[in-house]
C-alpha cells in the first residue's frame, strides 16, 4: 500500500507517520524493516528494490521517501528557442525527459506493490489537484490513500478559529483545560507553529495539573511571553512614549525579571530589526529574510512594520547606544537597573 502525506504542516505529517509505524508492530521490528530515501536523488531501481524486499522478522516493510513526488511534478526545462519552434513537450531537456519516464514507470509500479510493503511519500507542499498520483488513488482506492496537512492561516478569521480549536483540543488531550485569554496569548505569541504550540502546552499542562491554564501561567512559563512584553517596551520607545515605556520596564523588574536579561532581549530585538531592515532594503522578501535570519516567519511579521517605520540610520544609532550601555554596565559605570532607565529615557527623546 502507498501513502501520500503532503502539505506544509510538518508536525501533523510527522504524527501521521508515527501513528502508521505504531500500527505496523513493535518499534524495534519496524525499525529493522524501515528504509528512508531522499527524493532528490533516489533512483527508481533503488526504490523498487527496497519495496520488493521481504520483511525481516516481521510482517511489514516501511519505505519512506522525502520529496520525490514534488520533484517529479517540477516543470521540465525547455531548450532555448523551443517555444518559438513550436516543439512543445518534445523540447524537454534530458533531465525533463528522465523525470517524465520516472513518473510513468512509478505510476505503473505502485499498483503492484507487495502486500507487505507500506510506501510513504512525504511532501512539504500540497500536490497539484491534477496530479497523476492523486488520480491513481481514485483509480485504485484499495492500493493507497492520501492525507493532506495544511497549516491554518493565522491572518484569517477562519485560520485563527482553527488554531484556537486546535489549541483547546490539544490541551484536552493532555488532560488540561485552558481559558480563552490563555488561548489568545498563545496565538499572539506563537502563531501556527504547531510543534512549538504542542511543546508549550505540554509544559503548561504539567505545571497546572487539574487547574485551568490561565493567561498568568502563559506569561510565567512561555519564554516568548517575556519577549512579547519586551516588545511592548520597544514599541512604546518607537512611539517616543516615555511614560508607558518606563511603566513596562518597571513592571518587568517588579515581576522579578533580571535587568540584564531585559537588556539582552532588547539587544536581540533591535539586532533583529536592524538586520531585517537591511535585508528588506536589499529587496529580500519576508520569507527569505526569515530563512536568512533563522527566525520563525510569525515572529518576523510582527517586527517588519516597525523595521520599515524606522530608518536604517536611526536603528544603527540605537544599536550604538545599546553597545555603549552594555560597556557601562560591564565596567561598573552604571548599575543595570539605572542603566536601563537611563537608556529608555534617551531612546524616547
Amino acid at each position: 500500500m502507498f501513502y501520500i502525506f503532503d502539505g506544509d504542516d510538518d508536525f501533523s505529517r510527522d504524527e501521521a507517520l508515527a501513528a502508521l509505524k505504531a500500527q505496523l508492530g513493535p518499534a524495534d521490528i519496524v525499525s529493522l524493516n524501515t528504509s528512508v530515501f531522499d527524493g532528490a536523488s533516489v533512483s527508481l531501481d533503488e526504490l523498487r528494490h527496497a519495496c520488493d524486499s521481504v520483511p525481516f522478522f516481521g510482517n511489514a516493510r516501511l519505505v519512506i521517501v522525502n520529496g520525490l513526488l514534488t520533484r517529479l511534478h517540477a516543470p521540465a526545462r525547455k531548450k532555448a528557442g523551443a517555444a518559438e519552434q513550436g516543439e512543445g513537450e518534445d523540447a524537454d531537456e534530458p533531465a525533463g525527459g528522465a523525470h517524465k519516464e520516472y513518473r510513468t514507470r512509478l505510476l505503473e509500479y505502485l499498483p503492484m506493490l507487495p502486500a507487505t510493503t507500506h510506501l510513504v511519500f512525504l511532501e512539504s507542499a500540497l500536490l497539484p489537484s491534477k496530479s497523476p498520483f492523486v488520480a491513481l488513488l481514485d483509480q485504485h482506492p484499495d492500493k493507497g490513500r492520501r492525507q493532506a496537512f495544511s497549516l491554518p492561516n493565522p491572518r484569517s478569521r477562519d485560520g485563527l478559529g482553527e488554531l484556537a480549536a486546535w489549541i483547546r483540543t490539544r490541551a484536552k488531550a493532555k488532560g488540561a483545560r485552558i481559558d480563552a485569554q490563555a488561548v489568545d496569548a498563545l496565538l499572539d505569541l506563537i502563531g501556527n507553529d504547531l510543534r512549538l504550540l504542542d511543546s508549550e502546552l505540554e509544559k503548561l499542562a504539567a505545571y497546572c495539573g487539574e487547574n485551568p491554564i490561565t493567561l498568568a501561567d502563559v506569561r510565567q512559563l512561555v519564554p516568548l511571553a517575556r519577549e512579547a512584553v519586551v516588545w511592548d517596551l520597544i514599541d512604546a520607545i518607537a512611539q517616543k512614549r516615555l511614560g508607558p515605556a518606563l511603566d513596562t520596564l518597571r513592571r518587568l523588574l517588579n515581576e522579578g525579571e533580571p535587568a540584564l536579561r531585559i537588556f539582552g532581549l532588547m539587544v536581540s530585538e533591535y539586532r533583529l530589526l536592524l538586520q531585517a531592515r537591511t535585508l528588506a532594503d536589499q529587496g529580500y522578501t519576508e520569507d527569505r529574510i526569515a530563512t536568512r535570519l533563522k527566525v520563525h516567519p510569525w515572529r518576523l511579521r510582527q517586527r517588519m512594520d516597525a523595521a520599515r517605520r524606522a530608518s536604517a540610520e536611526s536603528l544603527k544609532a540605537t544599536y550604538r547606544l545599546l553597545l555603549q550601555t552594555d560597556t557601562e554596565i560591564k565596567t561598573g559605570v552604571q548599575e543595570p537597573e539605572a542603566a536601563l532607565e537611563f537608556l529608555v529615557a534617551n531612546l524616547c527623546r
